[in-house]
């Protein structure tokens, strides 16, 4: 794995939301993945990729907020990620079935930096968005559903050699079907009443 700067992830997370949420996955999602399946083991893997994805849609639009002498990036993008969870569970995004009181502590740690204002913790739009784009997902043909959920499993771009092997399929193939379903995916969202900027998110 790369080195990486936490400073030097962070502005690039200021100059680009499409390439800060991909560089941010690359280098913390193994690591806040791993935390996630750790805390909340009975949720379904699907929503705590969800989670992941859309925490890293939070970071990027809050970079600002950043503060390296608060705790690292890590820990920061940890607590974003864990509030997203906590956030699905309120709404009844996912199949786990547990009194939310139950994880008000797990929230972070007591030292964990505080990682966005209120204004951008209570957006009433990226809920929203995440049904939107699982529902889309599966309106997809079954062979573009197939690679978009490998995408989704991965963070964000499976190993496409190793796609390939799996569905059987050449490498071209692949990368057709990734073209594809981005597209239609964010044609589908646009439909369901979300704007350009909103198809960055995913």
């Amino acid at each position: 794995m790369d080195d990486y700067d936490d400073e030097d992830i962070a502005l690039r997370l200021l100059y680009g939301e499409e390439e800060g949420i991909d560089e941010l996955i690359k280098a913390y999602g193994r690591r806040v993945a791993n935390v996630l399946k750790a805390k909340y083991p009975d949720i379904p893997e699907e929503d705590r990729l969800i989670a992941l994805r859309h925490a890293a849609y939070k970071a990027v639009r809050a970079t600002d907020k950043y503060d390296s002498t608060q705790g690292s990036m890590a820990a920061w993008f940890t607590v974003i990620a864990d509030r997203c969870v906590i956030d699905m569970l309120r709404q009844g995004k996912t199949d786990f079935q547990k009194n939310i009181d139950d994880f008000v502590d797990l929230i972070a740690d007591d030292n964990a930096p505080i990682p966005f204002s209120g204004e951008v913790e209570k957006s009433e739009i990226a809920p929203e968005l995440i049904k939107a784009l699982m529902d889309s997902v599966h309106e997809l043909t079954e062979q573009l559903k197939n690679v978009a959920v490998a995408d989704l499993e991965a963070n964000g771009k499976a190993n496409t050699a190793d796609l390939a092997e799996r569905l059987g399929l050449a490498q071209s193939t692949i990368r057709k079907y990734r073209e594809r379903y981005r597209k239609e995916l964010f044609s589908s969202i646009k439909k369901k009443g979300f704007d350009e900027m909103t198809r960055r998110a995913i």
